[in-house]
């Protein structure tokens, strides 16, 4: 995986999905914390089993509830967020492959990849997994005796795209999985972050009995809190939750008790909307300037993007096929960070593209992010 936290002096990251926690009220937290722990501390610092608290279900309910989502209590599995998630899914599948959206998230691949899966790349479009080129996959991987576990997606504000899959096309993914008997592993940790608070249907919603659904609070609330939930078919629970002891031992009735308490006071409403006026603002600046700074340039560009409607991250693909490691390369000799195509890409291809995330810096760095990375644009000859 790309070392995409890592701090650099002089440098701009426009490269690790980091969470604008300047929204979170800590204070509000430390107190509720605090008070917990005076009167309870002997049982939430304790081992626990892998079970969600019954404390946190009311925080997983409300924001199953805005995607159509009615989980059952006894049915969920606590995670410390979706990559641990990830890989207890993978660790109970029967298969060798698995197929996914292509470009897809660079956690996937080496969660797959753990667990001796080969993860099978869809081309998509403007809305994500193309089901025709799904089907197609599918077939030929069978055809050529592959045994095929599950499909992987992100339906809403896809990590490194920013598509969404609309519901006729989440409707038509999942005909073709119902079809040939496939599971769907949807990984949903954007789906609350639309700019204008708009909600899709989950695929979970949709077939309930085929989707495992992987759930976190890294950003609806915080990172550092480790904490997620799976929601898989029945027939999958026990298996899940054995893996989660194997894995975590303990999952932390700390951290589930914080964002569960923290939810009974003041619920998700504010908070969220918070976090969309955060990133609405900081994707508006990226992409203005950028463009702005491209123009500048006095040369027709080569590069494309779609202003985003909600996510963390701009995706530029370049028309005249050059290359996004090299781009990325000279951006970084400029002093400032994003993440070539090649680590979103199943065969670790190069391609024309990189991803560029908003989310984190100030609106100042993404100005002068914007700058740096358009001088890099325009020194390798990708405007022309």
């Amino acid at each position: 995986m790309p070392q995409l936290f890592d701090r650099i002096p002089g440098t701009i990251s426009l490269s690790g999905g980091l969470p604008d926690l300047t929204v979170l009220p800590a204070a509000k937290i430390a107190e509720l914390t605090s008070r917990m722990l005076r009167l309870g501390s002997r049982t939430l610092l304790q081992y626990s089993t892998p079970t969600v608290s019954s404390s946190l279900i009311p925080a997983i309910l409300d924001l199953a509830a805005r995607t159509g989502m009615t989980p059952d209590p006894d049915h969920l599995v606590p995670t410390a967020g979706s990559q641990l998630g990830m890989m207890m899914v993978a660790n109970i599948l029967d298969g060798d492959a698995i197929v996914c959206d292509s470009p897809t998230y660079p956690g996937a691949l080496a969660a797959w990849a753990s667990a001796d899966m080969d993860l099978i790349g869809v081309a998509g479009d403007e809305e994500g997994l193309n089901p025709d080129a799904l089907a197609h996959t599918i077939s030929d991987l069978r055809g050529r005796g592959r045994r095929v576990a599950a499909v992987y997606t992100t339906p809403t504000f896809q990590n490194p795209t920013g598509s969404v899959q609309s519901e006729a096309r989440r409707a038509d993914i999942l005909e073709i999985c119902a079809r040939n008997d496939l599971l769907v592993i949807e990984d949903d940790p954007y789906g609350m972050l639309s700019f204008e608070g708009r909600t899709w249907p989950a695929l979970k919603s949709m077939d309930p009995d085929r989707v495992i659904y992987l759930g976190t609070f890294s950003k609806v609330f915080a990172p550092g809190v480790r904490c997620g939930w799976i929601d898989p078919p029945a027939d999958l629970v026990d298996d899940l939750r054995a893996m989660c002891e194997v894995m975590t031992l303990s999952p932390s009735a700390l951290n589930q008790a914080i964002i569960g308490e923290y939810h009974r006071r003041h619920g998700w409403d504010d908070l969220l909307e918070a976090y969309r006026a955060s990133y609405r603002d900081r994707a508006q600046a990226l992409s203005h300037a950028l463009e702005s700074e491209l123009t500048q340039s006095g040369q027709p560009t080569t590069w494309t993007w779609r202003t985003p409607q909600g996510g963390f991250y701009l995706w530029l693909e370049n028309v005249s096929g050059v290359s996004g490691a090299d781009v990325a390369r000279r951006a970084a000799a400029n002093g400032v960070r994003v993440v070539p195509g090649l680590h979103f890409d199943p065969a670790g291809l190069d391609s024309p593209s990189m991803r560029v995330s908003f989310s984190y810096p100030r609106p100042t760095e993404l100005t002068e992010g914007a700058r740096r990375l358009a001088a890099a644009l325009v020194e390798t000859g990708v405007s022309a």
